[in-house]
């Protein structure tokens, strides 16, 4: 991909920003113990590491929303004493975090250049030089967006470009990009490759948060490995091996990559779906999940996997077809219908869907059970609630202190551990589980296998929905392949039926 030339124009002189020695502690639990690295301009640096080992508070730390207990950081050369957000963008650094942190409800400009000073002395936005600078910035991420669209209309793809050409448009000379390719396509992880090498040739800092070894080699120059709170090693590009990135970020050599074993599923159906479909958005959907079966569904992005999972859980209505819960038809006013039914739904984005950030772990893990640990009075039973929340904690090895500290203090991998237990105390019948590891590191992955298929293995059926072929392949007993809205035939994985190689071409088409 070409990348549009624009009004920027490279630094004559190299910018740097060292991190020297960043401690941090939460409640006395030490999460960075002594973080060093180095950013220079025209190069990209790749963070990489397991969630739980400090990427999300070095990210907060530059960005200005956390004070660090010790370390400095200096940028040019001179130490920054303010390291408040205001201070961090004035010094030209920039954290796209994985929400983008954009106005759903404010157009593309607007968006692009919020809080600039192009507006008239009442506060009235003067639009012709505001689409000008926005048509500016955009160009630098080679984004043909109409300035006047809203961008929460726009796929995620798009958003994410917005958010870095908003960073342009503040003259971002250090870009910390917090796991961008997330939820992005292949052709969209290309295309943001392409903008990345083009700042880097205009001579833009960057910091990749990543711990998928073919991007990082890919796209870094050098890699900074975070492991319990420290830099362990840093690689330069030709000494990266992925075996080394792995042994790097979790202390042990890599595993073979195989097929996980399965409990064999049951026969009675637990999960029927018949014709089901909803406008505009799949249709004719048929599948099946049995009791103690794992059941994937896999397709790019777009598909309309989550919007089925939203039906199949009462978010949304169908406009045809049927489901079927334990052979019984079910219409599901509400999600609060699929959960008094059996069901269960680990959501896409357990930040906005799944977690209430302000409240604590406890709060979080018992907030779906609460009718089942009240007295007649209505009243909480405090320790029927606080021994469900002290066996799941365990059982799922979140990494927390006390459950009475807010969950948004948590990794990525540790908040998804959290959903995931507030549904397991529900007692399902039916788990579905929507990008179950969208974020998460590779030992995060493997206990969240471990607890999906303990799950199966006391008869909950689990319909599995990912972007990730080689995922379903792994711990999936069928998977069905969605395209445009249609569900294709299952696929029989378990015990290597078929071989990766044929779903992902299934898939790619």
């Amino acid at each position: 991909m070409t990348v549009p030339r624009s009004r920027m124009v490279i630094m004559a002189a190299v910018s740097s920003l060292v991190v020297e020695d960043l401690v941090k502690a939460f409640q006395g639990n030490a999460v960075l113990t002594g973080v060093s690295l180095r950013l220079e301009g025209g190069r990209v640096a790749a963070l990489s590491g397991l969630n739980g080992a400090g990427k999300s508070t070095v990210i907060k730390i530059l960005a200005g929303v956390l004070a660090a207990d010790g370390g400095r950081i200096v940028v040019d050369g001179r130490e920054a004493h303010r390291l408040d957000p205001a201070a961090m963008k004035r010094a030209g650094i920039e954290v796209i975090f994985q929400d983008f942190a954009l106005f759903p409800n404010l157009t593309v400009a607007e968006n692009v250049t919020f809080g600039d000073a192009v507006a008239t002395p009442w506060r009235l936005v003067r639009r012709r030089p505001t689409h000008a600078r926005a048509r500016d910035a955009l160009a630098l991420v080679g984004a043909d967006l109409d300035p006047e669209a809203e961008v929460g209309g726009l796929p995620i793809a798009d958003r994410q470009l917005v958010a870095i050409a908003r960073a342009l448009a503040h003259d971002a000379r250090f870009l910390v990009l917090d796991e961008p390719t997330a939820s992005l396509t292949h052709a969209e992880v290309q295309r943001l490759f392409a903008v990345v090498a083009d700042l880097k040739r205009r001579g833009v800092a960057i910091l990749f948060i990543s711990h998928r070894y073919a991007e990082v080699a890919a796209i870094a120059d050098e890699v900074f490995v975070l492991r319990d709170g420290a830099v362990v090693r840093t690689f330069a590009r030709d000494e990266l091996t992925a075996a080394a990135l792995h042994e790097a970020m979790t202390g042990a050599a890599s595993p073979a990559a195989t097929q996980l074993v399965l409990p064999p599923p049951g026969d009675a159906i637990a999960l029927e779906a018949v014709g089901l479909g909803r406008a505009g958005a799949f249709a004719e959907v048929d599948l099946t999940v049995r009791a103690g079966e794992i059941v994937g569904l896999t397709g790019l992005l777009g598909a309309g996997k989550t919007e089925l999972a939203e039906v199949l859980f009462g978010l949304a209505r169908p406009d045809a077809g049927e489901i079927r819960v334990a052979g019984r038809a079910r219409r599901f006013r509400s999600d609060r219908d699929a959960v008094a039914a059996g069901l269960a739904l680990v959501p896409e984005d357990r930040l906005a869907q799944g977690l209430v950030l302000p409240a604590s772990v406890r709060d979080n893990v018992a907030l779906a059970s609460l009718d089942r640990l009240t007295d007649r009075l209505g009243l909480v039973d405090r320790r029927r609630r606080d021994d469900l929340v002290r066996r799941l904690v365990g059982q799922l090895q979140i990494r927390v202190a006390d459950v009475a500290a807010p969950v948004a203090r948590l990794s990525g991998g540790n908040q998804q551990r959290v959903v995931l237990a507030k549904w397991l105390a529900t007692d399902p019948a039916v788990l579905i589980l929507d990008g179950p590891t969208v974020g998460v590191d590779v030992a995060a992955r493997g206990l969240i296998y471990d607890l999906v298929r303990a799950a199966a293995s006391r008869g909950i059926a689990v319909l599995l929905i990912s972007n990730e072929v080689e995922e379903v392949w792994s711990i999936c007993h069928r998977v069905h392949v969605m395209t445009a809205g249609r569900v294709a035939r299952a696929i029989p994985t378990a015990g290597g039926a078929v071989p990766l190689q044929t779903l992902e071409a299934s898939v790619h088409g």
